[in-house]
């Protein structure tokens, strides 16, 4: 499966290999910026203009033309929220506008980790635009608005 989401606020599932559209998921999305899925394939997150991330829990099986409304939404980041990385134990990394890097169980209502305290006047530096982790996991990388990356 793929997802697809943007500046309209819409997220549409494809499948993969035949184009498939399959369905898409709604609920109030503001602007995307960034989606992830976890590695089992259960949760889809989607990173909102409007500091807000929102998770659906998606089936096992994706009927034709499903609609799915999410089953949480996180207060986030004040602003955007920037990017989106799922760790291997189905946690979520955030990161914002704000500059914050958060960690995030999606079952829970709040942050389970901050790694980056956010600020309301986050310098370009500190603007994170994308998040990964290294293949073991021992590293996290964050790009920056000023063109820098840090480990």
């Amino acid at each position: 499966m793929i997802a697809a989401g943007g500046g309209d606020g819409t997220v549409t599932l494809w499948q993969l290999g035949t184009g498939k559209k399959l369905g898409h998921l709604v609920g109030n999305i503001s602007s995307i910026k960034a989606l992830a899925i976890n590695q089992s394939g259960h949760w889809l997150a989607a990173a909102c203009t409007d500091g807000t991330i929102k998770f659906w829990q998606l089936p096992l099986t994706l009927p034709a033309n499903l609609v799915l409304h999410p089953q949480q939404q996180l207060l986030a980041h004040q602003g955007q929220v920037t990017s989106l990385c799922f760790t291997d134990s189905e946690q979520l990394l955030s990161a914002g506008n704000d500059g914050g890097i958060k960690l995030w169980q999606p079952e829970q209502g709040e942050a389970i980790a901050v790694l980056v305290e956010p600020s309301l006047f986050a310098a370009p530096k500190d603007i994170v635009l994308s998040l990964t982790l290294s293949q073991d996991e021992q590293f996290l990388l964050s790009g920056h608005a000023d063109g820098t990356v840090s480990i």
